[in-house]
């Protein structure tokens, strides 16, 4: 494929780099998955690896805002792990698995967030937050990681190729990586690498389906299996403005085109036609009766670890919600009492039909005054060229 288009709106120090191809390099990925280790991109990415011929690379994007905690968030915890899962599927050895781990400096998230117009006509804080985690991860440019045998071993992979997980405890991860330690076990290899993947599978989708939300328990608690289906229906028809737009525009920035495997006609027609039982369990703890259809197909798959990970929103799992409320609202408490996720942002731009006329008359006027002086500019030009033309 040809080399991934530069990003667009925003452009500037946050414009994507264009990769170079060389007769020496590996060959590119046709296809990359946005890849938190969680159970909706890994039963993705498992989907593709079914599909895609087995000489074929898969590039995993991986988004990590933690700076203070040496860029070890949850997700990059989960993606290590979970891709520890796919190398162990029926011919997953032999797959080339790209973890790619796209690490972000949050003053390059706020000067990108102060000058994106992709996330509107969303508006709200966690629009900004989200849209900047898929943004980033989209973009595909990071260190290219590899497990050495120990990483592998630490992970959970055994030498004969075998998961030593505990079911029981699907959720436990290996502890941090410790930094200040004089003695560490052989690191992984990483190099600076940036995808040439044009389509970006996403796992968008489960939880609006499939009952993945908060909101989905409080639904069933007060409603019961009646009450579940009304909030799943009202998710569904909400979906495509509340979050598809958004999020097609942040990844489409980089020339990149995403694809929504669960959002499948054939898929949704059968999901919502099955009854809210089958569909999830809410009696169950988190990670168990959430999204429970697709946990089950994920532990059938062999998707040890993902299978019974709790849902994280992608803003905490990639460790932007923390300095971001920090940042605007002081703590995360203060963000959570002022309910920051729906607050409008400081980035966002107008929305009332009356802000979005005075902001029009607005750069009318700017424009107007550009003009004036350029003419002003040409009326000197002209008469300073006359008397050398002999014009009367």
């Amino acid at each position: 494929p040809p080399p991934v288009a530069r990003s667009g709106p925003g452009r500037g120090e946050h414009e994507a780099a264009e990769p170079s191809a060389s007769p020496d390099e590996e060959p590119p990925a046709r296809v990359a998955v946005l890849f938190s280790g969680g159970v909706d991109s890994t039963v993705v990415a498992a989907l593709a690896h079914q599909e895609l011929p087995a000489g074929e690379p898969i590039d995993l994007f991986n988004v990590c805002f933690d700076e203070d905690g040496g860029h070890n968030s949850a997700d990059r915890q989960a993606a290590k792990r979970s891709l520890v899962d796919l190398r162990n599927l029926p011919g997953g050895r032999e797959r080339d698995w790209r973890l790619v781990l796209v690490d972000v400096a949050f003053r390059e998230c706020l000067a990108w967030q102060a000058t994106t117009p992709l996330v509107q006509p969303n508006a709200t804080h966690m629009d900004f937050t989200v849209g900047a985690a898929l943004w980033f991860a989209a973009r595909g440019v990071g260190t290219l990681w590899t497990p050495s045998p120990q990483d592998a071993r630490a992970l959970g992979e055994s030498c004969d190729g075998s998961t030593s997980l505990e079911l029981s405890k699907p959720g436990d991860l290996p502890p941090p990586e410790d930094h200040n330690a004089t003695t560490k076990t052989p690191a992984a290899s990483a190099r600076a690498f940036t995808s040439r993947a044009r389509v970006l599978l996403q796992g968008s989708g489960p939880d609006e389906m499939l009952a993945g939300y908060r909101r989905h328990r409080h639904a069933f608690a007060s409603g019961g299996a009646d009450g579940l289906r009304r909030e799943l229906a009202r998710d569904w028809l909400h979906h495509w403005a509340r979050n598809l737009g958004r999020d097609d525009r942040c990844v489409c920035a980089h020339g990149r085109e995403s694809r929504f495997p669960y959002l499948d006609e054939d898929v949704v027609a059968f999901v919502r036609g099955l009854p809210a039982a089958c569909l999830a369990d809410l009696r169950l703890a988190d990670g168990v009766g959430d999204k429970r259809l697709l946990r089950q197909a994920a532990a059938r798959l062999g998707l040890a670890h993902s299978a019974g990970l709790s849902k994280r929103a992608v803003q905490f799992g990639c460790g932007l919600a923390k300095p971001s409320n920090a940042h605007h609202f002081g703590s995360g408490r203060e963000a959570k009492r002022q309910h920051a996720g729906a607050m409008r942002s400081p980035f966002a731009g107008p929305t009332s039909s009356r802000e979005v006329r005075e902001g029009l008359m607005g750069r009318i006027r700017e424009l107007e005054g550009i003009l004036l002086e350029k003419d002003a500019d040409i009326t000197d030009l002209e008469s300073r060229l006359r008397p050398l033309s002999g014009a009367p």
